[in-house]
This record gives C-alpha cells, structure tokens and sequence, in this order.
C-alpha cells in the first residue's frame, strides 16, 4: 500500500482499519514557524471548525499569517473542515528582492 494512503487509516476498536472520514476527524500538519508554535509536527482535531479556528485552537497565535492546503488545495482560513480532510498549515513565504 502507498505510504501516502496508508496514512490515512485509523484502527478501529476492533482492531480493523478505517479511514479518517469513518473515524470523523482532521489531520492538521504544520510546517516551519507554525510548528514551533503549535508544539508538534501532526496532530488531529474535530470537524466543523473553520481552519484558522482550528489553527488557533491548537495553538498557532491569532494573528500569525498563514497559508491553508486542505486536501492538497489552497483553501480560505474560513473554509470549515469535514471529517477525512487533511489540512496543511505553512507560513507564508516571501522573498527576492
């Protein structure tokens, strides 16, 4: 099975395999200064918050920018989240000059 897919199976009680849209929650992982602010590299919460209340609920600050991928998408931080979606949270990135 593909490393990418077998991520997304949970164990149920007895000890069968489901996915996260069965197990009804969110994968949140956080890349650069919104990892450190976080205190961890991947994490789950509930559906039906929005993206920047989950952000904030697990511990990136209010006013801290940030880009969203949920599902390999670029999403909006009020996008709500439904169980199986797989959110990626980076701080934006700017360079050159």
């Amino acid at each position: 099975m593909e490393a990418w897919r077998a991520e997304e199976l949970e164990m149920r009680g007895n000890g069968q395999q489901m996915s996260r849209k069965e197990s009804g929650i969110v994968k949140v992982e956080f890349s650069g200064a919104l990892r450190a602010q976080a205190g961890t590299h991947v994490t789950t919460t509930s559906p039906g918050l929005t993206v920047r209340e989950a952000a904030t609920a697990l511990g990136v600050s209010e006013d801290q920018d940030l880009v969203a991928i949920v599902n390999g998408q670029v999403t909006e931080s009020d996008y709500t989240l439904r169980a199986g979606d797989h959110v990626r949270l980076v701080p934006p990135i700017s360079g050159g000059g």
